[in-house]
């Protein structure tokens, strides 16, 4: 039978908070969740393409809003996903839009236009970073801010409660 000392310790051990510089075990669910993240990250980049295939095919001839339209919409679901999104689109734009089109070679007339869109795509992609790391940091703020208000509520009803007693 276990001592009055080792079933107080025991609990104590086993709920103790994991520190948060340990490695942390994945879960299946977390692993299928960041999966959907990068299949989204894929299809939003494969949608701009069929809108830049159909717009080119209307006569417009080079349309790649649509490719910083995927860069910011990955991003936002998540940093990794966004880098595949500016990849699966810099690599997109060079074989379907760049000549000669439907390879992956760069004429040297083509690096600054290639460049301008590599730049432009990573551009996207960190301001939507930040601005969802901003709306996160915020959110927490709010919380803590709720959290503040409801503790110096529950003070000031305490305080009034000792006063009406008082008096």
């Amino acid at each position: 039978m276990a001592t009055a000392t080792e079933r107080s310790a025991a609990p104590a051990t086993r709920g103790a908070a994991r520190s948060p510089n340990a490695p942390r075990r994945r879960g299946a669910r977390e692993w299928l969740l960041a999966g959907g993240r990068y299949l989204a990250a894929i299809l939003l980049v494969g949608l701009a393409l069929v809108i830049a295939l159909v717009v080119q095919e209307w006569g417009v001839r080079v349309f790649l809003f649509s490719f910083y339209a995927a860069v910011v919409g990955a991003a936002w679901i998540g940093t990794g996903p966004g880098v595949v999104a500016v990849v699966l689109s810099v690599l997109a734009v060079q074989y379907f839009f760049t000549p000669p089109e439907w390879s992956f070679d760069i004429a040297p007339e083509d690096v600054p236009f290639t460049g301008a869109f590599i730049i432009c795509a990573v551009m996207s992609l960190a301001w939507s970073w930040q601005r969802k790391r901003t709306e996160e940091t915020l959110q927490r703020a709010r919380d803590t801010l709720e959290d503040t208000v409801a503790l110096r509520t529950a003070e000031l009803v305490d305080a009034n409660a000792a006063l009406t007693v008082e008096i």
